[in-house]
């Protein structure tokens, strides 16, 4: 989708982790279709801002936070959402961590399940006020097709995140509010080559574009399903 979509024109949409790779491409896709991009990283806002060049005056802003520190997503959203003049229309829970260590356990869960999960909460609080409103989660293939345990803490955070999809969805379809997920395949993108360092199934050289995950993610964004785990897998 290089052109604009109508019906996200104007539209206030958050992207967490979207300095990089897949949620870069995200963010980039939802300027080109006219929305209003917020755009969160951890440590790195000069690629944040390298979306700049894709928008238009006043178009995208950016905002830091760490998420494994439960009170910095708080932040965050404070942030956004006096920025976005109390509206959200589009969240894309992208931002994700990867562990290699017993003692990673909770930093994982707590960047890949617990932080999406407060920022749905916080969004679902204003999306069911406007009787309007996307979330969209991103899941992972490790989920079904996993083979080592090294990848453990990443694929569990990620089953855990498709079952809060479910839970959401089943309580937003009455206002209006459309939960899904989307599950890539093995992407060129840094978080998949370090997964490739523990397990074989990331290790290929036959990659999903991020270009065809974010295509997926503005799919959802602009339609009415809900409760869906879309999986972007390729040939």
């Amino acid at each position: 989708m290089s052109s604009e979509n109508n019906s996200l024109r104007n539209k206030y949409i958050l992207v967490t982790g979207a300095n990089q790779g897949t949620g870069f491409e995200i963010a980039k896709e939802f300027i080109l279709s006219g929305a209003l991009v917020a755009v969160h990283h951890y440590q790195d806002e000069a690629g944040a801002r390298k979306l700049l060049q894709y928008a238009k005056p006043g178009q995208c802003t950016f905002f830091q936070a760490d998420f494994s520190q439960e009170k910095e997503v708080s932040k965050l959203w404070q942030e956004f959402i006096l920025w976005s003049k109390e509206k959200i229309d589009v969240l894309v829970n992208n931002a994700a961590a990867f562990g290699k260590s017993d003692e990673d356990w909770n930093m994982v869960f707590q960047v890949n399940t617990k932080a999406p999960f407060l920022l749905m909460n916080y969004a679902f609080s204003v999306m069911s006020k406007q009787k309007s409103g996307r979330i969209i989660n991103m899941s992972s293939i490790s989920v079904k097709s996993a083979g080592s345990l090294g990848v453990a803490r990443y694929s569990a955070s990620k089953a855990a995140l498709e079952a809060l999809t479910q839970l959401f969805a089943r309580t937003g379809r009455e206002d209006n509010v459309f939960v899904n997920a989307v599950r890539p395949g093995v992407t060129d993108s840094p978080l998949h080559h370090k997964l490739a360092e523990c397990d074989p199934l990331f290790a290929t050289d036959k990659f999903i574009s991020t270009k065809e995950i974010a295509d997926a993610v503005v799919t959802l964004a602009s339609g009415n399903s809900t409760g869906s785990i879309v999986e972007v897998i390729g040939e």
